[in-house]
């Protein structure tokens, strides 16, 4: 906790974190001077910050200059354990280190920075940030745009970044090249999605349907869990409604965030039929694809719901007149042959350099050695 004179009359400050109602204006005003994603606009950060109000209070990092507020971000700070036995003080860029409050997947991250001038300040917010010594580790999971480290005491810090692919469709080279979706894939994913079409057809017209209102958006909400749960439970695995905090979140991002468009659920079905529901973020031109639930007892030959649904959405949103269909982080198959383009996004975790830190990196070598890496399943994943 504490503050600093950047220079060029910035000043840089942690805090606790003040009230929901001041911080929400500030936040705002903020990222209508912003290039912000959906995860870092408030829409996101309001229901999470309120989701965390009982549980662990953030603290807030926040520049300032003769122009007002020009930078924020929020840390949660954990106390974890380096192999299990020495401890280490955490701070975690917009989620908490705690698996069951993160499995809302945080992607597209990052500190809300007014441009212009951007880059410079968050310069000046990482070097105050790294000079503080209440903390061992600093965690920024899923950055879109990874800020430039240079500046900081590379001698003192050991720096860590991962990255994920991730996958999308450019909607505006669509338009400008046509716009029929279908007809730029490869002949096997066009050939799939028409044998799977053909399927459906039979059943009744292939259409979608997006949610006209809250109450159907919650109910398209409803049915999407439940074939979500249903086909995860055939693989054996729980699903990302297990966790109740999931859903409770959700309700209430719906609930803010349909009104005004920045939430949209579709229905995808043959007639009367459901094949899925999508589950989607829309922000400045953006579509951020973040949740589905698919019907796979409705046929049994060529049944590709996932394929048939987003073809579908893409030719929606693509005459729509938006410009990215964004399936976000991972590599499943499906979003490799729907996509057009691809990008990474980066985690990275800056820890003081110390004994309890070079043992861990010890231990993680040997551990790479002799074990495989045990394939993760991510709770947001389509």
């Amino acid at each position: 906790m504490g503050n600093m004179q950047m220079g060029e009359g910035l000043t840089v400050t942690l805090g606790e974190c003040p009230d929901l109602s001041e911080l929400e204006a500030q936040w705002q005003s903020l990222e209508s001077e912003s290039a912000p994603s959906f995860f870092t606009s408030w829409r996101w950060i309001g229901p999470w910050l309120r989701r965390l109000e009982p549980y662990r209070r953030p603290h807030l990092l926040r520049a300032t200059s003769n122009r007002g507020v020009v930078g924020m971000g929020f840390f949660v700070p954990k106390r974890s354990f380096r192999l299990k036995l020495l401890p280490s003080r955490c701070l975690h860029l917009h989620a908490t280190g705690d698996a069951r409050h993160d499995d809302i997947c945080v992607e597209h991250n990052g500190l809300l920075v007014r441009q212009p001038g951007a880059a410079q300040i968050e310069a000046a917010m990482f070097s105050f940030l790294c000079s503080q010594h209440g903390w061992d580790q600093i965690h920024f999971p899923r950055l879109s745009v990874v800020p430039s480290l240079q500046h900081l005491p590379v001698g003192d810090m050991v720096i860590r970044q991962e990255s994920v692919v991730a996958y999308f469709v450019d909607l505006a080279a669509l338009r400008h090249s046509g716009g029929n979706y279908l007809s730029q894939r490869s002949q096997n994913t066009r050939s799939q999605i028409r044998r799977c079409n053909k399927e459906y057809a039979a059943l009744g017209a292939l259409t979608l349907t997006a949610a006209t209102d809250t109450q159907q958006a919650m109910q398209f909400f409803d049915r999407l869990k439940k074939y979500h749960q249903r086909s995860w439970a055939a693989r054996g695995e729980p699903g990302a409604f297990a966790n109740t905090l999931f859903e409770d979140y959700h309700a209430q991002l719906i609930g803010r965030g349909f009104p005004c468009g920045e939430v949209q659920l579709l229905r995808i079905h043959a007639g009367e039929h459901d094949i899925g529901y999508l589950y989607n973020f829309v922000y400045r031109g953006r579509v951020l694809c973040y949740q589905s639930g698919f019907n796979y007892d409705l046929i049994q030959k060529n049944n590709h719901p996932g394929l048939a649904a987003h073809a579908l959405a893409i030719q929606y949103y693509a005459e729509s007149g938006l410009d990215i269909y964004d399936f976000l982080a991972g590599d499943a198959r499906y979003k490799q042959q729907l996509a057009s383009n691809s990008y990474s996004m980066t985690s990275v975790s800056i820890h003081r350099n110390s004994i309890s830190l070079r043992l861990e990196g010890e231990w993680r070598r040997f551990k790479k050695k002799v074990v495989p890496a045990p394939v993760m399943a991510r709770p947001c994943e389509n």
